[in-house]
């Protein structure tokens, strides 16, 4: 009777199983677009100075580090990431000599690719 009744439950249990790893799985394809804007968004930054195109390049890496870690279903490892990305735009921008013209864009791309991340969890 045990043995019928565990059976039962994890028969019961298959939908749910595969529904949240389906689920999990559409988190990271479901933000791409997203976290793509926040890439364009850097792309289309006006970075200055002598250290423009290495910023550039580290806030990229930054995103793609943010993708793998959604592709990894670790939502809250990603929005640690765009945290970061935005708190660099905005400290690149606001420096006493600035390194890219305004964080602006960058930080609007990165507040709702973090929303989409966090509305997916």
């Amino acid at each position: 009777m045990a043995k019928n009744i565990r059976t039962l439950v994890a028969i019961a249990a298959l939908p749910f199983a595969f529904g949240a790893g389906m689920a999990q799985a559409s988190n990271a394809e479901t933000c791409s677009l997203e976290v793509g804007y926040v890439k364009d968004a850097i792309v289309a930054g006006k970075f200055l100075g002598g250290t423009a195109d290495a910023n550039r390049t580290n806030m990229l890496a930054k995103v793609d580090a943010a993708s793998a870690k959604l592709a990894l279903n670790k939502p809250s490892d990603a929005i640690d990431i765009l945290v970061a990305v935005a708190a660099k735009a905005t400290e690149l921008a606001d420096a006493p000599k600035p390194k890219l013209e305004s964080a602006t864009d960058i930080n609007n791309a990165a507040t709702v690719a973090i929303a989409c991340v966090g509305a997916s969890q």
